[in-house]
């Protein structure tokens, strides 16, 4: 393993240092790319098996079959870690009383949700799976996207003909513009747009220095391909000019027919943006050039400094980072595999009508290529030829039961190793939606419960591979964003006067007190397939724990005002232990707030004579009945309309599931069969062949005969 470099000394001579500096990171980056090489290569081997590929360096396969169980793992689990864009949640950290942190919260959960979809989050997710299941690692990286445009300003002009702005800072006369009422203003530039980027890294494009554990990373970088034009645009052209352009894609380098001029418009360079964690600056350095392209002081503020989370490994352990692909856990059994597919289809090709015929009767082997259908071939010496037994004398095929026995051999080998795969990866044959007639339910339930309890790391893994991704986004949208930005993302809409204060307090919470406050999460299960029933069961559950508390409540509220308080605290203490009555939180809290209000109104008014007072309270404990009786009626409604639509779509879920097992049952037999059914069919056609192959032995013999007695 790569050791790391010391800290450089800094030098008195600003270009020397700068040179100094890059020098030492390409140093860095060098020896991390060397602590990679090993795992590149055995990354790059699973992705051509993956792909197929085929060619000279894949000699023992090149010239074989292959059964690409790769592909088939790979493609069967993939849905079940990912599958859909996962759902922010943004809460407080301290569940209290505090609607402005409620109302933070709530803006920043809308942004997240507008910036999951307009980036596309969900193409990177879907990237970086396929790196965890294959090459091992996954990666991405969290990019601020302001977009500038130009607007006017108003200017002053002084007696002595200078121009200062609002604050009194001086203007450059150049750039102050008469407009056509007779002021003057400049144009300045400023934010109009504000975005959060989620950009998968290629698994060779990022590098970190060696260490044991994510905590003890101290640089991490990203490698980009930039084309000149790029590299002026982003470094100037001074720098473009001291960049080397030596980067071509594989395809086009390995191309001889290409010349090198052609070559030229097509290279890149190679630049590096470099986060430095000690030193709390991003460095941006360019392979072959000894200069600092740019160098930035922390650019984004971020609690854990580096841009991108914990990368994603599959196989990985406590003494490295570098991961190993989880195909290298089973490949012996899918060489395995090629080699007794290769078999199989070199025994089957084998069996077939073949045989010898005596070299002195020509006409034998005339028998089988030229005779067409009903037609006779003349023998010359038919006495010599019936003497020894004819055709059947003259003839001997080759036996096919022993390659019947072995082929068949074959296929339950082969079938083994698939066994012994499934057990290796716990991708069960339930998961494949496939299961043996002769196994019970409750085997088929064991091995459910193993497969979902090996997937399930898996799915916990990039769950919160994604919740670190959008914690981060989530800080650049509280350090960076403009708070008309988020306003507009958020679908503000400002229609009370203490609104826009209310907003302004709760941006102004979100940027000063973002890791304090806050607490960023995803739903569970947000980013696997949706399930329905699961959704129904959790609304039953909130409607059973929050309906009878209702109607207990506003009665002591109603009788007692001053316990208003405790019980609206009691409820929401209930209320926020449901995640999905996180939208019913700030109507409920309101409303509770409302009744103990009207209540401690009535009590201090008072009755205006024991009668009144007496029938006022008669009426509304009947009053109080009749809501309670309504709610409650209402309430088990609701439940008993909830648990008929839960045991609608059980009954719909359990057909579908026996549909579905039947039709498994029936695919199973099918591929049992199928290996069973080829035999016997070339069985059946090789005897048929030899049945022909005697009918008209015998009446070519019957019409010598014949033709002999004439």
């Amino acid at each position: 393993m790569a050791h790391d470099i010391d800290p450089v000394v800094p030098s008195e001579n600003p270009d020397q240092e700068a040179q100094t500096s890059a020098r030492a990171i390409l140093t860095e980056l060098d020896l991390a790319d060397k602590d990679h090489k090993s795992w590149h290569k055995r990354a790059e081997r699973v992705l051509k098996r993956y792909r197929d590929e085929r060619g000279n360096e894949d000699s023992e396969l090149a010239s074989g079959k292959r059964y690409n169980i790769l592909w088939s793992n790979t493609n069967t689990v993939a849905p079940a870690i990912y599958s859909r864009v996962p759902k922010p949640v943004v809460e407080r950290r301290f569940k209290d009383r505090d609607p402005i942190g409620r109302l933070a919260s709530d803006k920043l959960e809308r942004v997240l949700n507008f910036q999951l979809q307009n980036e596309d989050f969900d193409h990177a997710m879907v990237q970086c799976r396929e790196d965890l299941l294959l090459p091992g690692r996954a990666i991405t990286w969290i990019r601020y996207k302001p977009t500038m445009g130009t607007q006017l300003v108003p200017v002053t002009a002084t007696p002595t003909g200078e121009y200062v702005d609002a604050n009194g800072a001086p203007v450059d006369p150049k750039t102050v513009q008469p407009q056509p009422d007779g002021s003057v203003a400049m144009s300045s530039e400023m934010i109009v747009d504000e975005d959060v980027c989620c950009d998968y890294v290629h698994w060779k494009d990022f590098l970190h220095n060696p260490a044991r554990i994510w905590s003890e990373v101290r640089w991490v970088a990203r490698r980009s391909y930039m084309t000149r034009d790029a590299v002026v645009e982003r470094f100037g052209k001074e720098k473009a000019q001291v960049v080397t352009y030596d980067y071509l894609p594989e395809q086009m380098d390995d191309a001889k027919s290409i010349s090198q001029q052609e070559q030229e418009p097509f290279k890149k360079a190679v630049v590096w943006e470099y986060w430095d964690k000690t030193t709390k600056t991003v460095t941006w350095v360019a392979k072959g050039c000894d200069q600092v392209l740019d160098s930035k002081p922390d650019p984004l503020g971020l609690t854990g400094y580096f841009p991108c989370p914990r990368p994603l490994l599959s196989v990985t352990t406590n003494d490295t980072l570098i991961p190993i692909p989880y195909f290298s856990q089973y490949q012996d059994q899918a060489s395995e595999l090629d080699e007794l597919t290769t078999r199989i289809s070199l025994i089957a090709s084998a069996i077939r009508v073949v045989g010898c015929y005596d070299a002195s009767k020509p006409h034998i082997g005339r028998i089988l290529k030229e005779a067409p259908e009903n037609e006779m071939l003349p023998v010359e010496d038919w006495i010599s030829h019936s003497k020894d037994n004819g055709i059947k004398g003259a003839v001997d095929f080759m036996p096919l039961e022993d390659l019947q026995r072995t082929l068949t051999s074959l296929y339950e080998a082969r079938e083994r190793t698939k066994a012994e795969v499934y057990e290796i990866t716990g991708f069960s044959d339930i998961v494949r939606g496939h299961s043996a007639p002769s196994e019970t339910a409750t085997a088929q339930q064991i091995k459910g419960q193993f497969a979902t309890l090996r997937l399930s790391d898996w799915q916990r893994a990039f769950q919160s591979f994604a919740r670190d991704n959008i914690r981060i986004m989530a800080e650049v949208i509280a350090n960076k964003f403009q708070p008309e930005v988020i306003a507009r993302q958020s679908g503000t809409v400002f229609e009370e006067p203490q609104d826009e204060a209310e907003f302004q307090a709760a941006v102004t919470l979100m940027k000063d007190s973002f890791a304090r406050e806050f607490r960023i999460d995803v739903e569970t299960d947000s980013t696997i397939a949706i399930d329905e029933s699961l959704d129904k069961q959790s609304r039953t559950e909130f409607m059973a724990a929050v309906g009878p508390f209702l109607e207990k409540a506003f009665a002591v509220t109603q009788q007692s005002p001053f316990m208003g308080p405790l019980i609206t605290d009691m409820l929401m203490f209930v209320v926020r232990g449901h995640k999905v009555g996180r939208g019913l939180e700030t109507r409920i809290e309101e409303t509770m707030q409302k009744a103990s209000a009207a209540a401690q109104e009535a009590k201090d008014q008072g009755p205006q004579d024991p009668n009144a007072a007496q029938d006022a309270a008669k009426a509304q404990a009947e009053q109080q009945k009749v809501d309670i009786a309504r709610m409650k009626a209402e309430s088990e409604a609701q439940i008993a309309q909830v648990k008929a639509e839960n045991e609608r779509v059980a009954a719909e879920a359990k057909q579908a599931l026996d549909a579905m097992k039947a039709q498994a049952d029936i695919e199973l037999q099918k591929e049992k069969l199928r290996g069973q059914n080829e035999l016997q069919a070339l069985k059946v056609e090789f005897d048929m062949r030899l049945k022909a192959m005697q009918a008209q032995d015998a009446e070519a013999i019957a019409t010598i005969k014949n033709l002999t007695a004439q």
